[in-house]
């Protein structure tokens, strides 16, 4: 279930960051202590989740794994956007 959407702007695009409710696997790997990127659950739901849009409002791309906060969100998808621009993704 995604909540909360927010919305910010990066090079002429849309990047909606929602809240969502994150796997199990996801809490339990954020739970422990010692955090090895190499255990992350890499299929699973993370606390949020992000859609590209371009200005018409046309969903470019999406990720909703593995993310656990706003930030990485926007980290992403900004880096989508960029090949987005240079041509590696197709619109």
């Amino acid at each position: 279930m995604m909540n909360n959407q927010v919305n910010h702007f990066y090079r002429g695009y849309t990047i909606k960051v929602y809240e969502q409710e994150p796997d199990k696997e996801w809490v339990e790997w954020e739970l422990l202590e010692d955090q090895d990127e190499a255990d992350m659950p890499c299929n699973a739901y993370g606390q949020y989740g992000y859609e590209i849009c371009d200005m018409l409002g046309k969903v470019l791309d999406s990720d909703f794994k593995t993310m656990g906060d706003e930030g990485a969100c926007l980290h992403n998808a900004e880096w989508d956007i960029d090949l987005i621009i240079k041509g590696v993704f197709n619109e």
